[in-house]
């Protein structure tokens, strides 16, 4: 049989499996925006517009668009097997989101009402990983990636998640304003790192100010391994990719300068989370 032919008849077997990865990305992606919107509403800031009413909605919209991607994710394993019988190989991704997504389920049931940093990181981190994964699945196959480089950024970028979070009015309450004001909340506290323990719950100002400042000096070593991940890349011939890459940070910290910095308001906090994720999908795309 020509190798074209062969080509062909490939590509129409990964076909279905591709759309159904493009389809999870989209629902993945649903669920983190929907979840950081309830993580936000409880900012003061986010009153009038994140009502009670229309929280309500969007934690059933939430619910909805998890069990969407589940039964997705299910699909795209059968899919995954059904191509490869016996070969276990093409169903490790498909099998890793099928298993975080059945965590996560677990941890839901246990997230109303929760006092745990714990449950609020595990919701988080689950999340972006899923999607990363997702994108991933859904991305054309590359001969080579960047490697360790684009493993550890995507690492410490799930640090700086992390301490967001703990810094969070969902996690620690209100805590501090501006940078100077976390600074001298964190400075006066002696830096309490036990305070940031997850399975502690809130500790106060002074941790979530302590978490907040850790947010802001992750960054700093952030920025310079991303843009080193993304001229990697580029020098791969992944260059679309790279630019993705230079365009989230860019918005990333532009963000997460507007709301730190300058208080901007709730949904510019939204798109800074929203980044964040898609930034990890394309440092795990390149790893």
């Amino acid at each position: 049989m020509p190798a074209h032919v062969l080509v062909d008849h490939a590509a129409r077997r990964a076909a279905p499996a591709t759309a159904l990865a493009r389809g999870c990305v989209l629902l993945l992606f649903a669920v983190a925006a929907l979840s950081a919107t309830l993580r936000l509403s409880h900012a003061p800031q986010a009153e009038p517009l994140l009502s009670q009413a229309v929280v309500d909605v969007v934690r059933g919209a939430h619910r909805l668009s998890a069990s969407a991607a589940l039964l997705v994710i299910v699909a795209m394993l059968w899919a995954a097997l059904r191509r490869q019988p016996g070969r276990w190989t093409s169903a490790a991704l498909p099998a890793t989101l099928l298993a975080l997504a059945l965590a996560l389920a677990v941890l839901g049931v246990a997230t109303p009402g929760a006092r745990l940093p714990a449950i609020t990181l595990g919701n988080l981190l689950g999340g972006w990983l899923m999607l990363a994964l997702a994108w991933r699945l859904a991305g054309p196959a590359h001969g080579r990636g960047v490697g360790g480089l684009a493993a550890v950024t995507a690492s410490l970028l799930l640090a700086q998640a992390a301490l967001g979070a703990m810094g969070g009015a969902s996690v620690a309450g209100a805590g501090c304003g501006g940078l100077g004001e976390c600074l001298q909340r964190a400075a006066d506290g002696g830096w309490p790192l036990s305070a940031l323990d997850p399975w502690r719950e809130p500790a106060g100002a002074v941790a979530a100010s302590t978490a907040r400042m850790l947010h802001v000096g992750t960054a700093v070593l952030l920025l310079p391994l991303a843009a080193g991940v993304a001229l990697a890349a580029a020098r791969l011939g992944r260059r679309d990719e790279a630019t993705r890459v230079l365009a989230l940070l860019a918005a990333l910290a532009l963000l997460g300068v507007g709301v730190a910095a300058f208080g901007w308001p709730w949904p510019a906090a939204l798109a800074h989370s929203l980044a964040g994720t898609l930034l990890l999908a394309h440092l795990v795309a390149l790893v």
